[in-house]
C-alpha cells in the first residue's frame, strides 16, 4: 500500500513549488530521503524538474528516482505554485491528491514536514533518524 506525500521547496523568486510523490511518502521513507540526499535547493531543484514522481530515490536520475513523464512516458506535471508556505499548509493539496505528508525545503535550508494541514515541524537530523530506527529496531525504552 502506497503512502502518498508531496515534495515542495522555497524557491529563489520567492514561490513554493512542489510535487506529488506515490510510493513511501512517510517519514522514515521520503522524509530521511530528502533530508540525507537533497539537502539543498539546487538537489531539490533538479528533482522537482522532473515533475509528479511515483518514486523517491537517492539521485533524481533514471534507474534510481522514478518520474511519471520521463520513465513511465505520462504526460508532464509541472510543479505546482503558491505564494507562501502558509498558502500551501492552507491549501486542500493533501485532500485532492489524497497525501498523508507535505514536505518543504525552506530558504533556510531546512526541510519541514506537516501530516494533513497540522503546522509545520522540522525533519530530525539523519543522526535522530537513526536513534529512532534503532529504538523500533531493537525496541528500546525512551531512556536507552
Amino acid at each position: 500500500m502506497s503512502t502518498p506525500c508531496f515534495i515542495a521547496m522555497h524557491c529563489t523568486d520567492g514561490m513554493i513549488r512542489g510535487v506529488y510523490c506515490h510510493w513511501d511518502g512517510y517519514l522514515d521513507g521520503v522524509g530521511r530521503t530528502l533530508v540525507q540526499h537533497y539537502p539543498t535547493l539546487r538537489k531539490a531543484g533538479e528533482l522537482l524538474l522532473l515533475g509528479d514522481l511515483s518514486a523517491l530515490d537517492e539521485t533524481p536520475f533514471p534507474g534510481s528516482t522514478v518520474a511519471y513523464h520521463r520513465d513511465m512516458k505520462q504526460p508532464l506535471i509541472l510543479p505546482r505554485e503558491w505564494k507562501s508556505s502558509d498558502d500551501l499548509l492552507n491549501d486542500d493539496v493533501s485532500e485532492r491528491l489524497w497525501i498523508d505528508y507535505i514536505y518543504l525545503l525552506g530558504d533556510d535550508g531546512m526541510w519541514r514536514y506537516t501530516e494533513k494541514r497540522g503546522g509545520w515541524f522540522l525533519l530530525p537530523s539523519l543522526a535522530e533518524f537513526d536513534k529512532r530506527r534503532k529504538k523500533k529496531i531493537f525496541n528500546l525504552n525512551e531512556k536507552d
